[in-house]
């Protein structure tokens, strides 16, 4: 069965550092079981892509070790996207739940209730794909992870794992710039996967150009986005959580209207609802911060309506699993960074990125994460940068700013052997600078 396209209801961080001295990224992909010991591995194919991005690999520990000489994603141009050979996935958290948060043993009777034989649907998948953070170029890095290729593998990892899902739902953080650009970008990425797609905002969205490039959202302009879908006996409800220039969230009026509507017009039918920022606490103090601010209205609503069966979200980058009004709720990992379960400040942890899936079947449900086998990029918490015209002024090249927007502007500054005419471009380490004939590295030491 397919997820049909979602229906209107009818209702009238973290900054950069500009310190030269940085540990330098990692640019390392780790697979098992690859073949032969050396290949020119290509990994995508991008519109913009004009050059290919090499990689040798060498034996490490028994394993086979793919490491990057270049980090540049736009340069990707195989078409089949990332080889997946050997990535393995870790199958967490998986449980069955009936009515109201019912585990799988009291499923076996008591409050389970069968829908009757001509309404019982077979098993569907739905995967569940959050904080994609991708940027307006390909190429480009969000603390020193290139989002648009980690997207790529973990998109792999669900196609060959789950090559024809019912339903994909991506619950917010899509782009990270609130660019078209990075919608593009996205779908591109999904391909023959986008008209399957049920998509919500986070605080990294921007609504009017959610709606411009994935056409099956419905509202207008920056009005909340909501979807309403059915997969067979199953209600399938997005809620949109996105305060415009906030990084926490908050459900309008109108979502919760909507919601409290479809589900007393669909009395108790087996129901999942999505959103992007946690609807509860999940023991990470800044994190409980920046979550669903008026979370107690949706945990009023909520008993009244026994069909919802499970809430989902992202926003947190880890797996979580809490229950609001007796309901349970789940979180999906990244895609890209993960953040450390438990922490009082931001931290990173080094766990896979992945992506959620769902089951249903009857009207009982199943859930578990999927991750990479290994990390295939390493985070740094502040992806340490200096700009251009700061770096000519420390390493003595001028005496004043002025004289170096002067040299920049003029076309006197070379950047890797290009000419760069912005004072403010940012350098990282292993940028090389020429003026007048010398030349000068920034050094990560």
């Amino acid at each position: 069965m397919r997820c049909p396209a979602a229906r209107p209801l009818s209702l009238s961080v973290l900054g950069s550092s500009s310190l030269v001295s940085a540990r330098l990224f990692r640019t390392d992909l780790f697979f098992r079981d690859l073949a032969p010991a050396s290949t020119g591995l290509v990994l995508a194919n991008h519109p913009a892509c004009d050059r290919r991005f090499e990689q040798q690999a060498t034996r490490c520990k028994g394993r086979k070790r793919l490491r990057g000489n270049a980090l540049d994603h736009q340069a990707w141009q195989s078409g089949e996207g990332p080889s997946a050979a050997g990535v393995k996935a870790v199958r967490v958290c998986t449980k069955i739940w009936g009515p109201h948060g019912a585990s799988a043993t009291t499923l076996h009777g008591g409050p389970h209730r069968e829908l009757p034989p001509e309404r019982k649907s077979p098993m569907a998948t739905i995967l569940q794909i959050s904080d994609l953070h991708l940027l307006s170029q390909p190429q480009g890095t969000l603390k020193g992870v290139p989002t648009s290729a980690s997207l790529a593998l973990v998109l792999q990892r669900a196609r060959d794992a789950y090559p024809d899902p019912d339903c994909i739902v991506l619950t917010g953080d899509l782009s990270h710039e609130e660019t078209v650009a990075g919608y593009e970008l996205l779908k591109w990425h999904l391909g023959d996967w986008g008209e399957r797609c049920l998509l919500i905002p986070g605080n990294h969205d921007n609504r009017t150009g959610l709606r411009e490039v994935f056409r099956q959202v419905p509202g207008m302009s920056d009005e909340p986005i909501w979807f309403q879908s059915e997969l067979g006996d199953w209600l399938l409800l997005g809620l949109d959580t996105h305060v415009p220039g906030e990084v926490y969230g908050e459900l309008s009026a109108q979502s919760l209207n909507r919601l409290e509507t479809a589900l007393t017009e669909n009395g108790g039918r087996p129901a999942l609802v999505f959103m992007h920022h946690h609807p509860g606490p999940v023991g990470s103090t800044w994190l409980d911060k920046i979550g669903l601010q008026n979370a107690p209205l949706l945990e009023a609503l909520l008993p009244r309506h026994a069909g919802v069966r499970g809430l989902f979200c992202g926003h947190i980058h880890q797996v979580f699993e809490g229950q609001l009004a007796g309901v349970p709720f789940y979180s999906a990992p990244a895609t890209a960074i993960q953040f450390l379960p438990g922490s009082e400040t931001v931290q990173f942890d080094l766990q896979p990125p992945g992506f959620r899936v769902i089951e249903l079947d009857g009207d009982q449900f199943s859930t578990a994460t999927v991750r990479l086998d290994h990390m295939p990029f390493t985070p740094l918490h502040d992806e340490v940068t200096i700009k251009l015209d700061q770096f000519l002024k420390l390493t003595g090249a001028v005496d004043t700013g002025g004289q170096a927007k002067l040299l920049i502007q003029g076309g006197e500054v070379r950047v890797n052997d290009e000419v760069e005419t912005r004072r403010g471009r940012k350098l990282k380490p292993g940028d090389v600078v020429e003026l007048d004939g010398e030349s000068f590295a920034v050094d990560s030491a």
